[in-house]
């Protein structure tokens, strides 16, 4: 089936799941094709290598996600490389590293870190953890890895709001927990406000940015911040401060919090999204007069480019050198260049309550949209 006709999209390592069963991919003249895939709950995949890593998910009283199933897929032919059925525990979230896919694993009482051969699908090792938390982050770095947890309020496997939780970090080689931490974390979609891939931890707890010791959990500095996105890249954080009334961007330093240039936006203005690339950040600014999307110098915060946007959007991302702005009315994923804000092409997605779409980056990430 054929989407669209116009635009590039990045030539690797870039894809789509939909509805949890289709992955959106170019084809040779520009359009919009669709492969169907499995079911797959998206939230606990990873990509490398071609290979998408991801549980299954299945509903149970419309409320509770039972993903005891997971899955190796070639993401380009839909194949599956091999899988695990009907596993006596869920799977949660994963995380790829030198062809071995770490996964935690819930029970009814107990939570469980476990390293899988990527390659195979067999289990190395399933580790208990010491405490009474569910994984909904994961990131791993040489032989620790650095999780993201809730206190649960129901069950493993149930869907609950996010009331309580905190990071902390794990020992690979000895399997134990180095520290964990509890703090009040504004949301958990896709680590929003939570950034483990840096030299430190930065997460926006309770509307305060905390920069955390990566050995320790300890706080080096914090911040009050607004109710934002924080984003890194190279050696600064992208995050927005003030009032509902007169708040705007701020690049600050990510070594000791200080400004390095700011962006006001007064007058009623939301930008609570940030979108950033190796040389500029673009944020959506939405009032009761217009609606655009501004792409400012990463190093200075001056204008390069303004476009119009016609619409409300609650998530940005660049991949590559392209952005790509989820409309939230009439759900569909708008495409722009980041060289000058030109539209080149959008594609209407149709999701529910499990079912977005997901950009797909090599090294493991998959981005939620």
């Amino acid at each position: 089936m054929v989407f669209g006709n116009t635009g590039t999209l990045p030539s690797s390592g870039f894809g789509f799941i939909t509805n949890q069963t289709d992955r959106l991919t170019k084809n040779s003249s520009g359009g919009w094709v669709r492969t169907q895939m499995l079911s797959t709950g998206s939230t606990g995949s990873c990509y490398a290598g071609g290979i998408l890593y991801a549980p299954s998910s299945q509903y149970q009283n419309n409320s509770t996600i039972l993903q005891k199933d997971f899955y190796a897929v070639d993401v380009s032919t839909g194949a599956i490389k091999w899988q695990i059925l009907n596993h006596d525990k869920v799977f949660g979230v994963s995380f790829f590293q030198n062809d071995t896919l770490y996964v935690s694993l819930a029970s009814t009482t107990k939570p469980y870190l476990a390293a899988i051969n990527a390659r195979t699908g067999a289990f190395f090792w399933e580790h208990e953890l010491p405490v009474n938390f569910q994984i909904f982050k994961l990131w791993v770095e040489n032989q620790t890895a650095f999780f993201a947890y809730s206190i649960p309020t129901a069950p493993p496997g149930t869907v609950t709001a996010l009331f309580h939780a905190g990071v902390g970090s794990f020992n690979l080689t000895t399997r134990s927990v180095n520290w964990n931490r509890d703090m009040a974390i504004q949301s958990y979609d896709d680590g929003f406000f939570l950034i483990f891939d840096a030299p430190r931890i930065y997460i926006n707890s309770d509307r305060t940015l905390l920069c955390l010791d990566k050995t320790n959990g300890q706080t080096v500095w914090s911040k009050p911040v607004f109710f934002s996105e924080i984003k890194f890249q190279s050696g600064l954080l992208f995050t927005i401060l003030g009032t509902t009334a007169n708040h705007g961007i701020y690049a600050l330093s990510a070594d000791n919090g200080n400004e390095v240039w700011k962006r006001m936006m007064a007058g009623g203005t939301i930008i609570y999204h940030i979108a950033e690339s190796s040389d500029r950040v673009i944020i959506p600014i939405i009032s009761s007069t217009n609606r655009r999307l501004l792409c400012l110098n990463k190093s200075t915060g001056a204008d390069i480019w303004e476009t119009p946007m016609n619409y409300n959007t609650n998530k940005i991302e660049i991949l590559e050198r392209m952005l790509i702005v989820r409309r939230t009315s009439s759900d569909a994923l708008m495409f722009y260049n980041i060289e000058n804000g030109n539209k080149t092409d959008s594609l209407v997605i149709q999701p529910d309550f499990f079912q977005k779409a997901y950009i797909m980056e090599e090294g493991g990430k998959i981005k939620g949209m």
